[in-house]
């Protein structure tokens, strides 16, 4: 899903010199945390439009969700900077209109296929330039390299660096650094969730045998989207087949409603999570509220607060 690849390339600034599987370190001392998203159970919490946005990957968390990238990027930035280095960092870009643009994801499917001639060669590509070697990555991750670990349910544990200048960042745009990791990490894992309720759903099967007739109507025999990348694959097809064959799924997908069909009912099962994750989802939702009004204020929205300092925008330059 473009959820988890999204997640995949934030990590690869907070993993380049860190581990992120659970053989890392223990969760350092004096790690901050939020009371705002951790609140107990509420059996009659009801889940508002951006509880749901933020669990499912839709509606208008991509939009939001975009400037708090932006505003991290410039946050870590102007801390790499003030220790006199620098750092170009990653090239985000807005995200398509709908729901069914972000999921079927036409401009990408047309440029790379599905990515498989890409598999095992580096997709996240070169790690991100800057002056400086050894002192960038201190300045970027601390001297001690310190980590901290975030149980994701359904996903394991996820290490993020709570020093240096991509700490401070996030910190800077979410208040402290544990609650960025909560609201970037913890809703994935929900969302697999919410996926997996939803293949299992009876409503699901009508779009999907019509995308599986309509593939067929243009001489492609598959059961389900998962089967084809497994097919590709083992067949060893060439770039040109896969981007054939990607954007006659999309196509495909869309006039079936699949994916539209299929985002509605990971939304009515969010709806329908136990309490406590409930709870959860709201907690979080509010701390991506205030993450946004900081991002706004970081990127220069002129209808925005003033911009939160750097925890330490002066820190001296690492030796």
């Amino acid at each position: 899903m473009m959820r988890e690849a999204r997640r995949v390339r934030l990590l690869a600034l907070s993993a380049l010199l860190v581990g992120v599987l659970s053989g890392c370190e223990g969760q350092p001392e004096n790690t901050p945390t939020t009371a705002a998203v951790t609140a107990g159970p509420e059996a009659e919490i009801e889940l508002g439009t951006a509880a749901i946005d933020l669990a499912t990957n839709s509606g208008t968390y991509p939009d939001r969700n975009y400037v708090v990238e932006l505003a991290d990027e410039r946050a870590t930035q102007r801390c790499v900077r003030a220790a006199g280095l620098t750092w170009s960092g990653f090239v985000y870009q807005p995200p398509p209109g709908s729901d069914e643009d972000r999921a079927l994801n036409i401009e990408g499917r047309r440029r790379d296929g599905y990515g498989l001639a890409d598999a095992g060669r580096g997709s996240l590509g070169e790690p991100p330039g800057g002056s400086g070697g050894a002192r960038l990555e201190e300045a970027l991750f601390g001297r001690s390299r310190k980590v901290a670990q975030l149980r994701v349910p359904g996903a394991g544990e996820v290490g993020y660096p709570v020093e240096g200048c991509t700490a401070r960042a996030h910190a800077a745009v979410f208040g402290d650094v544990t609650t960025w990791a909560r609201v970037t990490f913890l809703p994935s894992g929900i969302n697999m969730m919410l996926a997996k309720k939803a293949a299992a759903d009876p409503r699901l099967q009508a779009p999907l045998r019509e995308w599986s007739r309509c593939m067929a109507e243009h001489g492609h025999q598959y059961n389900n989207p998962k089967e084809i990348r497994y097919q590709l694959i083992s067949q060893k097809a060439n770039r040109e087949r896969e981007i054939a064959v990607a954007i006659q799924d999309a196509d495909c997908n869309r006039a079936a409603g699949l994916a539209r069909t299929e985002l509605e009912l990971r939304r009515a099962a969010a709806r329908a999570l136990p309490a406590d994750q409930r709870a959860e989802l709201a907690g979080l939702a509010t701390a991506l509220d205030e993450g946004v009004r900081r991002a706004r204020a970081i990127v220069g929205d002129p209808q925005a607060d003033p911009a939160p300092p750097l925890a330490d925008d002066r820190a001296r330059s690492p030796r």
